[in-house]
């Protein structure tokens, strides 16, 4: 199965709007409570997630994101 897309540009083409909800920061970093929307090939995707990254020495050493709908992700980029 392939990978979803995951530069911006790759993004628009399948119609996804991303809208960042909220941001919230701790001593590690920040995270971003995002809300992507969209409609291609007569598929939806309405599906929220968090995208924290983790700051090492004024960089950032890590992102991790969680999905809250994996097959709807799936079932719209396959």
């Amino acid at each position: 199965m392939p990978a979803p897309p995951t530069c911006p540009t790759a993004l628009a083409s399948y119609g996804v709007d991303i809208s960042i909800e909220h941001v919230v920061v701790n001593q590690h970093g920040p995270a971003f409570i995002l809300h992507n929307t969209g409609s291609h090939g007569g598929r939806v995707l309405d599906e929220y997630l968090v995208t924290v990254i983790t700051v090492r020495g004024g960089r950032a050493a890590r992102l991790e994101t969680f999905l809250s709908d994996i097959p709807m992700m799936d079932a719209y980029f396959v």
